[in-house]
């Protein structure tokens, strides 16, 4: 079992949260964005953890973090 987590959670950034949630080799610890309402709702989603900080985030030693940030124009 992979523990995942999820750094952004920006459009894609949800996608990949909600693929780990789905799938069954991984386990969504939980996800962190800048935007704490974002975070909440899709921890509450999703049935995992909105950590407060990244170092939060850090500390429940998943062993992959996705890190999704917006493209620049």
């Amino acid at each position: 079992m992979i523990r995942t987590s999820v750094i952004g959670l920006t459009a894609a950034g949800a996608e990949h949260a909600r693929a780990y949630a789905a799938d069954p080799l991984a386990e969504l610890l939980g996800v962190y964005d800048s935007d704490v309402n974002r975070s909440e709702a899709l921890a509450a989603e999703l049935g995992c953890s909105a950590y407060a900080t990244v170092a939060d985030l850090i500390g429940a030693e998943p062993n992959l973090v996705t890190v999704r940030s917006p493209v620049a124009d």
